[in-house]
């Protein structure tokens, strides 16, 4: 099994180049624990692609960050002016193993619903 380099990330999706390299390694490393069994084996371009998409959801976030987009986010929700404070209303965290916060994310998860072991309520590990 071939590793993925962050080269294959930038290549879906350039904005991601200027995630910090400390963070690429740890994302690197979390995506390389997913099953390979599950998305057809090693040698599968949807292990790859799996892997690839996954690392792009995960880094979207540290993108924006790194861009200056990250620190508000959302409609205004409440403001003061004494020491001036704002706050911003942010997305909800689902914690049903959806990845539905990034268009990459959600084509993980349309490629593991794709996945013949999704007919057995398999699911991938990571």
């Amino acid at each position: 099994m071939a590793a993925i380099a962050w080269s294959d990330v930038e290549d879906l999706d350039a904005n991601l180049a200027n995630v910090a390299p400390n963070l690429q390694t740890l994302i690197l490393a979390r995506v390389e624990k997913l099953s390979a069994s599950f998305f057809g084996g090693v040698d599968d371009p949807r292990y790859k692609m799996a892997r690839v998409l996954l690392a792009a959801h995960i880094a979207a976030p540290y993108a924006a960050a790194a861009a200056g987009a990250g620190a508000a986010a959302g409609p205004v929700t409440s403001r003061s002016e004494g020491d001036v404070s704002e706050s911003y209303a942010v997305a909800s965290v689902s914690l049903t193993g959806s990845h539905s916060s990034t268009a990459h994310g959600r084509a993980f998860d349309e490629l593991v619903r794709s996945m013949p072991g999704r007919i057995m309520n398999l699911r991938p590990t990571c």
